[in-house]
């Protein structure tokens, strides 16, 4: 016989295959070969326990080496990891929920930490985010506030005080001005639109003003968005 008969856990290279014992192998990496072609299975590796169901797995010697645990696939490896990372036992563990106190109404309830951590204020629900918005955002202490009063008094001037109702119904044509349509698919009554939006200085004056279907009226507006910029606005 050629080579030596010890296994791989020994360090030392074998060349006999252990299924039919054939030994005229030159090298163990041949010997391998012959075996995962021959009977239809790998040895390459060092033979392992799976740390959850016990079952035999060949491993790389360096991937043992650089691992705590070895599993033979990725359910063992799952299912390990449910029963044994669970709470404080998880590696990105951050303390669990905490107790906070309702910053509308007062009641106690359990927060994400990071949540706590990220936001200045906790709300125990939707309804009570809704009312502390309501009283405490308001005017000028809203987030998207634009300048209130003083700019619907400049609207209200640019426009004159006719309303806009009575303005859009003498103004609206029997079709879009833009692709003719006369109906629109709800029934509702064909918009009335301005050119030049009043918050970029337009009017209620007829020839600033045009009569579009609600999809035309979409299209348009979305384009004007992009290329007016509002001029009433309070610095």
């Amino acid at each position: 016989m050629s080579g030596l008969e010890s296994d791989d856990e020994n360090g030392t290279e074998s060349t006999i295959c252990p299924t039919c014992g054939r030994d005229d192998f030159g090298s163990e990496s041949a010997m391998k070969v012959h075996h995962t072609k021959a009977h239809g299975k790998s040895i390459a590796g060092m033979e392992v326990e799976c740390d959850w169901c016990g079952s035999l797995v060949r491993r790389k010697p360096y991937a043992i080496e650089n691992r705590e645990r070895i599993f033979c696939d990725l359910d063992c490896k799952g299912a390990w990891r449910q029963e044994n990372w669970t709470g404080s036992a998880t590696p990105k563990w951050k303390g669990g929920p905490v107790t906070v106190s309702c910053h509308q109404c007062g009641d106690e309830f359990e927060r994400r930490r990071d949540q706590v951590e990220k936001y200045e204020r906790s709300f125990c629900s939707s309804t009570c985010l809704g009312k502390w918005r309501s009283e405490a955002q308001r005017g000028s202490d809203n987030p998207v506030w634009t300048g209130g009063t003083a700019i619907r008094s400049a609207v209200r001037q640019q426009i004159g005080d006719e309303p806009w109702e009575t303005i859009a119904e003498r103004e609206r044509e029997e079709s879009c001005e833009a692709c003719g349509t006369t109906e629109t698919g709800d029934g509702r009554a064909l918009a009335v639109h301005h050119i030049v939006p009043v918050m970029a200085g337009g009017c209620n004056a007829s020839e600033l003003l045009m009569t579009l279907c609600p999809a035309c009226h979409r299209r348009v507006e979305a384009y004007t968005r992009r290329i007016v910029t509002p001029v009433l606005t309070d610095d």
